[in-house]
């Protein structure tokens, strides 16, 4: 059968929370017969099982995928480039060192030459016949000659040592190699019945690519603002080169629905117990049921700031405004949407723990969207405070969102009544507990407080637990001894919350976790 190796490229690519489906085409030549085609070079991690394979004209009688391995894209070429480079880089050394050489025999000349000058120079004064400015002269003459081939001997000394550098480093690089990557390839068996140009499709799901929702979240005075992003991973082998993805909450996965079991129940009798009871414990065999399963309905860093299309349906859909490349283990992030609630900044005051009041925003989504749980950034106007992770955020759900620590309340808790006693008329003991909570704001302007505290909760019936005053009253009854209070504070104001409590027990015992 004759083998055809097309090239092929990413058309598209769909992100799910768990995988993603990519789809390449390719051109075909017509003809007719079969021919096994084979489309090299793509991802490593291909489900063979989720392969399918369109063509325009023809049939596909067989697919199949395997991998090998290979050296990166661009490495031959890369290589073959500095074995050249090395060549050139071995001829440059060889006409620098013979330069050397060169420059070094001709100031040995000069140097050999003004030895002699001064031995005749020496020779004609002994006979009174010296011509002493021509040998000056020449001397100088030599010396600058000397002086010029030291300056270029050192200069080529240093370039021969670059390129002694350059030809080590290139050595050393084609002496390590270049680890072989893994790649796949997809091999089809086609029949042709045309002579047109063939337009092959093919797509299939790995496992390794995939999306996660991450958010910026700004709050100012009234308004937040959610900015939704995707974080594109991209884990495979192969670098998809300008696509245009497309990104859905869908998850991908087989599911299968499970037929619903009887649950029995049967009478403990008295004489199995006796039974029991004087046998050896023995391991009953629990019957195994087939696992539960969710219901999945069937499916139907550089960040980009231009914001997704949103495509409507029964899952969160969106299209990249513009294509993009995917490298390997590069993620990129994508704005998809951006959203705008009114919302409202108040502090949080936990007394009974004595911590730090915190600032939250409250929020109410508007929206049509549903928002799945991811981490997220946090901005008090433009200013970073700090990071969460959202939970799922349904169209009308409420949200509360932890932001900074109020620093700007100032806040104390005191106890100022403690009384005990026993009466053993009536064989009862009291005791009274009093506190005052004082806030004082430092805002700029009106902050609200919802502030919390404790009575105690009793576990026995004998005990009796009563708030008997409190001033202001608690915004709602106390549940499970919590006590609530609202309250809006001015510039610099102060504001006191007083409270007691009495238990009541029997005398003849004590209290404990009081």
């Amino acid at each position: 059968m004759e083998k055809i190796i097309v090239d092929s490229s990413v058309e598209e690519v769909k992100f799910y929370i768990n995988g993603a489906i990519v789809t390449r085409k390719a051109l075909l030549g017509g003809g007719h017969g079969q021919v096994r085609v084979v489309l090299d070079n793509v991802e490593d991690s291909v489900d063979p099982k989720s392969i399918r394979a369109y063509l325009s004209s023809g049939y596909v009688r067989n697919v199949s995928y395997e991998t090998y391995k290979k050296k990166p894209e661009g490495e031959e070429v890369e290589e073959k480039e500095l074995k050249k480079k090395l060549r050139k880089l071995k001829r440059r050394r060889e006409v620098l060192s013979s330069r050397i050489k060169g420059l070094e025999a001709y100031i040995a000349s000069i140097d050999q030459g003004f030895t002699s000058a001064i031995t005749a120079f020496m020779a004609t004064v002994s006979t009174g016949r010296a011509d002493v400015a021509s040998v000056l002269e020449s001397a100088r003459r030599l010396r600058e000659d000397r002086e010029k081939a030291l300056e270029e001997l050192v200069e080529v000394k240093f370039r021969l040592e670059e390129v002694e550098r350059e030809i080590e480093e290139i050595e050393s690089r084609l002496k390590r190699g270049v680890p072989l990557v893994q790649v796949g390839r997809i091999i089809l068996d086609v029949e042709r019945v045309s002579d047109e140009n063939i337009e092959l499709r093919v797509s299939y799901v790995v496992w390794n690519a995939y999306w996660h929702p991450f958010y910026d979240v700004f709050v100012d005075e009234e308004k937040v603002r959610v900015n939704m992003y995707a974080r594109l991973v991209q884990g495979t082998s192969a670098v998809w080169r300008s696509v245009k993805p497309f990104i859905t909450s869908k998850k991908i996965g087989r599911v299968q629905k499970v037929e619903p079991s009887p649950w029995y129940i049967r009478l403990r009798r008295y004489e199995e117990e006796m039974t029991m009871a004087e046998e050896p414990p023995r391991v009953m065999a629990a019957k195994v049921l087939p696992p539960r399963h969710m219901k999945v309905e069937k499916a139907a860093p550089k960040p980009s700031f231009q914001k997704a299309e949103v495509i409507l349906g029964e899952y969160i859909a969106f299209r990249a405004p513009s294509p993009v490349d995917l490298e390997p283990n590069k993620p990129l992030l994508i704005l998809l949407s951006e959203y705008s609630f009114d919302g409202e900044v108040k502090v949080f005051w936990d007394a009974f723990t004595q911590q730090d009041p915190v600032e939250f925003v409250e929020f109410k989504n508007t929206s049509n969207a549903s928002l799945p749980p991811g981490p997220a950034r946090i901005y008090k106007g433009e200013i970073f405070v700090g990071e969460t992770s959202l939970g799922q955020i349904s169209p009308g759900q409420e949200v509360e969102l932890a932001l900074t620590e109020a620093d700007l309340l100032e806040t104390k808790r005191r106890q100022i009544v403690s009384r005990a006693s026993k009466t053993f008329v009536g064989g009862k003991a009291v005791l009274r507990r009093g506190y005052r909570l004082t806030l004082k704001s430092h805002y700029k302007s009106e902050v609200k407080v919802e502030v919390y505290d404790r009575i105690p909760v009793s576990e026995e019936p004998e005990v009796k637990v009563e708030l008997k005053e409190a001033n202001p009253q608690p915004a709602e009854e106390p549940r499970m001894g919590i006590l609530k209070w609202e309250l809006a504070l001015g510039p610099g104001e102060e504001k006191e919350i007083y409270f007691e409590f009495e238990v009541t027990y029997p005398a003849e015992d004590e209290l404990e976790g009081i």
